[in-house]
């Protein structure tokens, strides 16, 4: 197979992933294959989301997606386990000499394990910004098509589609009026296959500005223009310690960008 590697999917893999989670009771049906057609769901659903279906991860970043792939699987299947609360965890059993979980403690499980994969999310798709095959590949396109990721959109407590959606218009705005498409697409690109990194001062302001922007709770009434020419200023000043990037601004937008500093220098107090 070409996707993600899973069959390495033993009981003793799970547990492994989910230390002091859940155990079995000898006799009972193994762990791995109560959870086989909820593995099966979740490895859909981490292609379909993230990874897109080529094999491409290294030993190390498959075991990290594995063990994402366990807290979905888990997380999906413990409603419709049989769990009792064991000294060491949560085991897996069908009696009825044992007393099952409490509801509201599958649910902190549940919520735990949930609270777990979004963690490991934004580590993963660091990871994938370092494969090229992953960059171009249509996950990785949709990914690498804003400065934003999953962890900034988390920063400011917003989906992150809806945050990609937003991010997408004001980049787009930006590079339009003030920036350069050149520019923009450039080190964009340049940041999300690694060239430079978020600790890049102009890459580092781009994103905090963007982030700002979208945040506003007005977003969808329209981009005000005033507070977009305010924001391009400092973003402009810093393509000075640039060289690079300043000769691409400038060669596409310096002239109109600096066509837009009005100075009202007619003399007289009541001139409108």
């Amino acid at each position: 197979t070409t996707q993600m590697q899973i069959t390495t999917l033993t009981n003793d893999a799970i547990r492994r992933c989910l230390p002091n989670v859940l155990t079995e009771v000898e006799g009972e049906t193994p762990l791995a294959e109560k959870l086989a057609p909820f593995i099966d769901s979740a490895k859909t659903w981490l292609e379909s989301e993230y990874l897109g279906p080529e094999d491409f991860l290294c030993a190390s970043h498959n075991e990290f997606a594995m063990s994402i792939l366990v807290c979905k699987a888990v997380a999906d299947a413990l409603p419709s386990l049989d769990l009792v609360v064991t000294p060491t965890g949560m085991a897996v059993v069908s009696t009825d000499t044992m007393a099952p979980a409490s509801k509201e403690r599958v649910e902190r499980l549940i919520n735990s394990l949930q609270g777990r994969i979004r963690a490991a999310i934004p580590t993963l798709l660091d990871y994938c910004h370092t494969y090229a095959e992953w960059c171009k590949s249509e996950r990785g396109q949709y990914f690498c098509a804003t400065f934003i990721g999953p962890r900034d959109a988390d920063g400011i407590h917003m989906p992150y589609e809806e945050a990609r959606r937003r991010a997408l218009l004001v980049e787009s705005a930006l590079a339009d009026r003030y920036l350069g498409h050149d520019l923009m697409d450039t080190l964009r690109d340049d940041y999300n296959y690694g060239a430079v990194s978020r600790s890049n001062s102009l890459v580092n302001l781009i994103i905090a500005t963007v982030t700002t922007l979208i945040a506003i709770k007005e977003f969808d009434r329209g981009l005000d223009q005033n507070a977009l020419w305010h924001v391009s200023r400092p973003i402009v000043n810093e393509l000075t310690y640039h060289p690079t990037y300043k000769n691409m601004w400038e060669s596409k937008m310096g002239a109109i960008y600096n066509a837009m500093g009005f100075k009202n220098n007619i003399k007289g107090g009541f001139y409108f």
